[in-house]
């Protein structure tokens, strides 16, 4: 069975459970949303489970994928193995797979990569990550950038770029 789910005019007409197998859809609105090998543009949703799916936009308060990939995804509660995500905001992810910008407060990796981590504490193993800002990290995680590293480079980058700016002014000046 595949429903083919609609925006819902009010808060009266949101669905308590939409179930979708191998769909393609542009919104999808419930309590509960489950996918299955389905393409989806946004999702909203109290709990969504995804598998072997696409997402384009997330929003829910909990999320658990397995073989998904999402673009955008804003969760209290996000829990991904084997998946994808290019930007996650979240007060607590956990991850098996790969991130691109990745801000939460608490974060659980596993043999997983991360362009950007930034959270208060991370519990890590075998992870790798070009970014990471982070106030507590517990376990083994490799980076390109550390804390330190990432203050320092923003202070000399706009050290450079303002005497950049002040150099021009000096030697374009109308007289």
């Amino acid at each position: 069975m595949n429903p083919e789910p609609t925006q819902p005019q009010d808060a009266q007409e949101t669905p308590q459970v939409v179930n979708l197998e191998g769909v393609a859809a542009e919104h999808v609105g419930a309590e509960l949303v489950r996918a299955n090998q389905s393409n989806l543009t946004h999702v909203a949703a109290d709990e969504v489970d995804l598998r072997q799916s696409a997402v384009m936009q997330l929003d829910a308060t909990r999320v658990t994928a397995r073989e998904t990939g999402v673009a955008i995804l804003h969760a209290a509660e996000a829990t991904l193995h084997q998946s994808n995500a290019a930007l996650v905001t979240s007060d607590s992810l956990t991850l098996n797979g790969r991130g691109g910008v990745l801000l939460t407060e608490t974060a659980t990796l596993n043999h997983s990569t991360a362009a950007v981590l930034a959270a208060f504490n991370i519990n890590a193993e075998r992870v790798h990550t070009g970014i990471l800002l982070a106030q507590q990290v517990n376990g083994n995680v490799e980076t390109h950038m550390n804390t330190r590293q990432v203050v320092a480079a923003g202070l000399i980058g706009g050290l450079v770029g303002g005497l950049i700016l002040l150099a021009g002014r000096l030697l374009f000046r109308r007289k």
